[in-house]
């Protein structure tokens, strides 16, 4: 008898745990901020700083608001043939959501500083 009441206690708290976790769950931000870019005429180059790729890239959250300042750049790859330079942004949320975009730029490559010329 006492084994069945201490089953059936241990029954109750564990889906109340579990009704516990679900309603957690479900009120946690799940959803990635929303990164847009404005038209800008940029051509890079040797010179091109960080703050001029992040120019006209802007953060926004459901939750967090303007995400702006925590826009990182991951990478840039520069295709000579092409004549472009490709830059990967990244920008996360509080919760820990994640965005990654890309934007394509026009490239002045110079061929005398890439062959050492």
């Amino acid at each position: 008898m006492k084994s069945n009441i201490l089953a059936f206690f241990l029954t109750i708290g564990s889906v109340g745990l579990a009704v516990l976790i679900l309603w957690f769950y479900n009120m946690s931000d799940r959803t990635p901020p929303e990164m847009r870019f404005v038209a800008m005429d940029l051509i890079y180059n040797s010179s091109t700083k960080e703050s001029d790729l992040l120019g006209g890239v802007m953060a926004r959250d459901d939750v967090d608001g303007d995400l702006t300042e925590r826009i990182v750049i991951e990478k840039t790859i520069l295709d000579e043939e092409q004549g472009t330079a490709v830059v990967y942004y990244a920008v996360s949320d509080l919760s820990g959501n994640v965005t990654k975009q890309s934007r394509v730029f026009p490239a002045a490559v110079d061929r005398n500083q890439t062959t050492g010329n």
